[in-house]
């Protein structure tokens, strides 16, 4: 006999999972930065433009991979991210924030994997690496225990959702300040790959709405996108954050 709960789930077709607003908005916008690998980044103080492409291929023949793991993640991320809705697509599982909270999770083990290798190289990279965790360790303690709460009260798509978050706020970081090459420019690509991010960022926020409706049980109510107050707060500080760094870092 089938489980009860199991047949009281009405699973999406194929079709009404791929056209749905959580896989549309997921797959556009982490595309859009895997595509933005092939555009000129940046503009490097030897005046030369600079394509993550190029520079991925070139870290990668001179032997120092541990150079592109470490600046190019956003792409990988984005790549990550759409692969994951891909499969979601055509799984359509009914545990779905088990999926969704594997994403950020697995990126976080990935980042703290290159972090320790980064400490324990050069004398330079292990400087890097020391920077890196003064910088990222007070936030992501902050979220990390806001993730718990949210999981442990039920609301594990919000735990995923403030994950999926943060991890597209560091990559927006790494993508202007954290940045393989020194900028003395930004060009249109990596705009556009700022821009890419935060639209993965917003995409996520949708996640506690849509994407069990969309992606695994179409009886599960969808709600209303709104923005909450800790969203908006959140929105207003990070740019405020960000706007005061950029300042800061441009005049040096």
């Amino acid at each position: 006999m089938s489980n009860p709960s199991e047949s009281d789930r009405r699973k999406p077709t194929l079709r009404a999972a791929l056209v749905s607003p959580t896989a549309i908005s997921n797959l556009v916008a982490s595309l859009s930065l895997v595509a933005c690998v092939m555009l000129p980044h940046s503009v490097g103080c030897n005046d030369e433009s600079l394509r993550p492409i190029e520079i991925m291929g070139a870290e990668a023949a001179e032997g120092r991979p541990l150079i592109t793991l470490t600046f190019f993640w956003p792409y990988v991320f984005g790549l990550g991210t759409f692969l994951l809705f891909i499969a979601l697509v055509v799984v359509r599982p009914r545990q779905i924030e088990r999926f969704l909270i594997a994403l950020p999770i697995g990126f976080s083990l990935y980042l703290f994997a290159i972090w320790l290798l980064l400490l324990f190289s050069s004398t330079s990279e292990s400087r890097v690496a020391m920077v890196c965790a003064a910088i990222v360790i007070p936030s992501a303690t902050l979220v990390g225990i806001r993730m718990t709460w949210f999981w442990m009260e039920g609301q594990k798509v919000a735990a995923a959702t403030w994950a999926q978050t943060y991890l597209s706020v560091l990559a927006i970081f790494s993508l202007r300040w954290f940045w393989m090459m020194p900028i003395k420019r930004l060009l249109y690509g990596g705009v556009l790959s700022m821009i890419a991010v935060t639209m993965i960022m917003i995409a996520s926020w949708t996640w506690t709405s849509w994407a069990k409706h969309d992606l695994a049980d179409e009886n599960h109510p969808a709600e209303p996108f709104q923005l909450s107050l800790q969203q908006i707060i959140f929105g207003i500080l990070f740019i405020a954050i960000a706007m005061t760094y950029w300042r800061f870092m441009e005049a040096q």
